[in-house]
C-alpha cells in the first residue's frame, strides 16, 4: 500500500462541457434579479400610496363631518374625528400619531412645538373619544363642537408643528 505507482495520471477531456449549466445559472440569476426588482417596485409603490393624506383632503373630510356630526352616533363620530385629528397631527408634525396610543400621543405632544393649551385640548379630545368609542359614554353637543374645533385648529395653516411635512 505504500507504493503510489499504481495511481493513474490525469485524463484529458476529450469533449467540451455541456453549456446548459451555464445557461441555467444565468437564467436563475436573471430570475432572481427580476424578482428583486419587482419587490422593490412593489414596496416603493406601496410606500408612496400610504403617505399621509394632504391637509386639504383632511380639512374637506373634517368639514363634511361637521361639529355636530350630522346623523352619526357618538361612537362613529369620535372614531372619524380622532382618525382625522391623528392624520392632521401626523401630517403637520414629526409625530406618527396614526400609529400611537392616546398616552403615547400625550407624551409626544408635551415635547413638540404644539401650544400647551392646544396640546391639552387634543389630549382631552382623545380621552373623550376613548370613553365614547369603547365605554359608550354619552357626549354632549358642546363637547362635540369643542372637539371638532380642536381638530380644526390643528389643521389651521398657522399650526405648523415642529417641522414636519407640509
Amino acid at each position: 500500500m505504500n507504493d503510489i505507482r499504481d495511481i493513474k495520471g490525469p485524463v484529458a477531456v476529450t469533449e467540451p462541457a455541456p453549456p446548459w449549466p451555464l445557461w441555467a445559472g444565468a437564467g436563475g440569476l436573471a430570475l432572481a434579479g427580476l424578482t428583486l426588482t419587482g419587490l422593490a417596485v412593489w414596496r416603493w409603490r406601496r410606500l408612496r400610496h400610504s403617505a399621509p393624506r394632504p391637509v386639504e383632503a383632511i380639512l374637506t373630510a373634517l368639514a363634511a363631518l361637521g361639529p355636530d356630526g350630522g346623523t352619526h352616533d357618538d361612537r362613529e363620530y369620535y372614531f372619524q374625528l380622532t382618525a382625522l385629528a391623528r392624520a392632521i397631527l401626523h401630517t403637520r408634525s414629526a409625530i406618527p400619531a396614526t400609529a400611537l396610543t392616546r398616552t403615547e400621543i400625550a407624551a409626544a405632544v408635551d415635547h413638540s412645538a404644539l401650544a400647551p393649551a392646544q396640546a391639552e385640548a387634543l389630549c382631552a379630545l382623545l380621552a373623550r373619544a376613548e370613553q365614547a368609542c369603547f365605554a359608550a359614554a354619552p357626549v354632549t353637543r358642546a363637547d362635540r363642537a369643542r372637539d371638532w374645533q380642536t381638530a380644526a385648529a390643528l389643521a389651521a395653516p398657522a399650526a405648523r408643528l415642529g417641522g414636519g411635512r407640509p
